[in-house]
């Protein structure tokens, strides 16, 4: 089966979880990157507001950022709840033989 790279990095994703369950922090942690760079744009944005003459800005940049942490707490939640119903139903073998095909089929100069 050839895979898609959100297939192999979902497959990844479930194999690092097979015996230590996710955790909301943990996932936090993971994409705190994510959250910084997020947070630089949007202050590099507030720091154009007095230049553009936009007082609202702030407000908009800090709703936004707000409304980012809040979806993806809500989807963290999500995750690490119904992990242990996921865990039970995947093949564990399926998996592990799936990522196994999927990197000796992916060519070395190859990007997905």
């Amino acid at each position: 089966m050839q895979m898609t790279k959100s297939q192999r990095r979902n497959l990844k994703l479930y194999a690092r979880y097979r015996n230590t369950p996710p955790t909301v922090g943990g996932l936090l942690r993971e994409n705190l990157w994510r959250y910084g760079l997020s947070f630089v744009a949007l202050f590099l944005l507030y720091s154009l507001a007095p230049a553009a003459q936009l007082e609202a800005l702030p407000l908009i940049l800090g709703g936004m950022l707000i409304g980012v942490l809040a979806r993806d707490l809500n989807r963290y939640w999500t995750f690490v709840r119904t992990w242990p119903a996921t865990a039970a139903v995947l093949d564990w073998e399926r998996v592990e033989d799936l990522l196994a095909t999927s990197a000796a089929a992916k060519s070395p100069g190859r990007r997905d």
